[in-house]
């Protein structure tokens, strides 16, 4: 085929679930253009699934914004969709610059750095957490007692992955959780010149997976989030389960979330938001504007877990606008029930035990196991998602089901999953 006569869409940074755009679009016939934004990555977004196959071309930006937007403009793309949230900037502002359905330009900034985040939303009316940024140890100190909190969250402004979130309860937490962040690079090998300070919201954490066009946003799912605290202050995912949406509080923070995606100008593709339902409402915690990395869609086994997923609909709304449009008020039912369970060590210097991963895999939910380690490599302890050794994936008929195995997968954990490194 001609190029002249290609239908092309392109990528920026199609890495963890952002992998699977390409793919699905050169499904339906089109031609998919790799943009990474960097000339480098850290391994550990890699191997997130970056296929150069999957791409006719790959087009490395490496400082010079200009010649980069030239090339595309010859290439005439027709829609620009950011990968993973490394690409949601340089995505943005190609958007804007080839006029290829951007999103609200004076909002860029919100839709990735987390003070301005909340800021952006928080000025649109919508209820959201007290927050500062700081480079200064002593004002988190200053703010925590005029503030009256117990308890602080001490964040990068620009992170994923839970990088280096801490819950602080005293001012050794906050020191500890401040030197771990400030003047050090984040997940993204940017350094932190800031840390962001928030409120402590109580409540039962859930994500909203969604897509939106033309300014009309989309659910595709609700998933209730458990955590669990770690050292100083950490926090990890103890699971991720579907929620069901014809629960009356789902559709509550999915209006929640409408409001948040219309106030950040996040007009057009998929987002993943986090929001903490609490006893006067939800509030936004933070949002990725792409899609979300722990999608189903991304299991070697396929199992369909909702009736249509987030892939699906952000194809459907690229290519048949219409019918997705036609379809955005409608729900997506829960088929079947599914589970994330990260694996947790407790402490450095273990390594998984190969007897043991197999009883995982006898789990009556069992559905599919993802390892980051083998056998015979030496474990930290985990304390964010990159040092989680896996993640277990369950699927039932019921939720209880889920929770049962749960359940467990901790005793597993407890009575030898790990083992000291070098026994044999």
């Amino acid at each position: 085929m001609e190029k002249s006569k290609q239908r092309i869409c392109v990528i920026v940074d199609g890495y963890s679930a952002g992998a699977y755009l390409a793919p699905a679009f050169r499904k339906e016939g089109w031609t998919p253009i790799h943009v990474q934004s960097q000339p480098e990555f850290r391994s550990f977004f890699k191997k997130k699934g970056f296929r150069p196959s999957d791409y006719d071309e790959n087009l490395i930006c490496d400082r010079d914004y200009e010649k980069l937007k030239e090339v595309l403009k010859k290439l005439s793309p027709e829609f620009i969709l950011p990968g993973g949230e490394l690409g949601v900037s340089l995505s943005d502002r190609l958007r804007e610059d080839l006029n290829l359905f951007p999103n609200n330009p004076r909002r860029a900034k919100a839709r990735y750095d987390k003070y301005e985040m909340i800021e952006a939303v928080r000025r649109e009316g919508v209820p959201v957490m007290a927050q500062f940024k700081t480079d200064c140890l002593n004002k988190i100190y200053t703010w925590l007692e005029s503030s009256g909190l117990s308890e602080v969250v001490i964040k990068p402004l620009k992170s994923s992955c839970t990088d280096n979130v801490f819950i602080c309860e005293n001012k050794e937490e906050i020191k500890y959780a401040f030197q771990a962040i400030k003047s050090r690079p984040n997940i993204f090998d940017e350094t932190n010149h800031e840390v962001l300070v928030q409120e402590v919201v109580v409540g039962m954490e859930y994500i909203v997976n969604t897509v939106s066009y033309d300014g009309r946003h989309r659910t595709c799912g609700v998933w209730e989030v458990g955590k669990k605290r770690v050292f100083q202050g950490g926090r990890v995912y103890d699971y991720v389960t579907v929620a069901n949406p014809e629960n009356h509080l789902c559709e509550s923070i999915a209006g929640y979330c409408r409001d948040v995606l219309g106030a950040l100008g996040l007009d057009y593709g998929p987002a993943h938001i986090e929001v903490m339902q609490t006893s006067d409402g939800p509030r936004l915690i933070e949002i990725g504007a792409r899609m979300d990395g722990s999608n189903v869609f991304v299991n070697e086994k396929p199992l369909r877990c909702l009736e249509t997923n987030q892939l699906e609909m952000t194809v459907e709304a690229f290519l048949r606008p219409q019918e997705f449009l036609g379809r955005v008020e409608q729900p997506n039912p829960v088929v079947q029930y599914a589970m994330e369970v990260s694996l947790i060590v407790p402490h450095s210097g273990l390594r998984l035990n190969s007897d043991i991963l197999s009883e995982l895999e006898a789990l009556p939910s069992f559905w599919e196991i993802k390892l980051n380690a083998t056998p015979e490599e030496k474990l930290s302890r985990t304390v964010d998602m990159m040092t989680s050794p896996g993640i277990v994936w369950l699927a039932a008929s019921s939720r209880e089901k889920l929770f049962k195995d749960l359940e467990k997968i901790r005793n597993l954990e407890n009575r030898g999953l790990y083992v000291s490194f070098g026994s044999d």
